[in-house]
């Protein structure tokens, strides 16, 4: 009993202290306190980061999309460059070197693909950290207007516009809608069983508001559709 109060003391003053936590918490373990505020590692993770699935912002995608492009033209980059000494070692066939032809032909595929596509890569990547730059301007930022993006980035605003058309049409901004030269958000689009209609009476002529698909005059007790009535 004493070696035990000393790794744990006074978690024998009470038979419950490890079943549930105490009201006093002088009454159960200091470690088991710790151990109860530490959260698990796990718990900070974001399923649909991970897996692809749920909702995400704007600027958590185009990081996504921006970091795969950067792997992919980092990886044809060193392809590139290793296809230069696969050719000359595949071309010379010495005796250590296993399936020279394959060699050979890897190193002009590599060498090949990377010199004509390496460039291209390059380019895309910044015109999408542009894109990203944009995005983060309208969302942390909280730009809204095409003047003041175009200041803020020292672009013309004709390149805002196109930035911005390309942000919406691959879902970079997905809660806001462009109206001219500002973003907005979209206008909830009311259910027909929660919109308000004013009409006319067609056989009394009395004026008169009513809410949903179908309403009664109050005066004559006709009644009136929604595909009848005048907004």
């Amino acid at each position: 009993m004493l070696w035990r109060n000393r790794i744990f003391p006074g978690s024998f003053r009470h038979p419950a202290a490890f079943a549930a936590p105490a009201a006093n918490p002088l009454t159960f373990p200091r470690s088991y306190a710790i151990l109860k505020k530490r959260k698990p590692p796990y718990a900070f993770l974001d399923a649909g980061a991970v897996f692809g699935d749920g909702d995400r912002s704007g600027m958590e995608k185009i990081k996504t999309s921006l970091r795969v492009q950067f792997a992919f033209a980092l990886a044809w980059s060193v392809l590139m460059a290793v296809g230069v000494p696969m050719i000359v070692f595949g071309a010379a066939a010495p005796d250590w070197l296993p399936l020279p032809t394959l060699f050979l032909v890897l190193g002009i595929v590599f060498s090949g693909g990377g010199f004509y596509g390496v460039p291209l890569l390059w380019i895309s990547y910044g015109a999408k950290r542009e894109l990203c730059g944009l995005v983060y301007a309208v969302e942390v930022l909280g730009l809204r207007d095409v003047a003041s993006l175009s200041s803020h980035l020292r672009k013309t605003e004709e390149e805002v516009r196109a930035k911005l058309d390309v942000c919406l049409a691959k879902g970079y901004l997905p809660a806001l809608v462009r109206r001219g030269d500002r973003l907005e958000d979209p206008t909830p689009v009311p259910k027909p069983e929660e919109e308000w209609h004013d009409v006319i009476c067609s056989r009394c002529g009395a004026h008169y508001t009513y809410q949903g698909t179908r309403g009664v005059c109050p005066y004559c007790g006709v009644a009136d559709h929604t595909e009848q009535a005048g907004h």
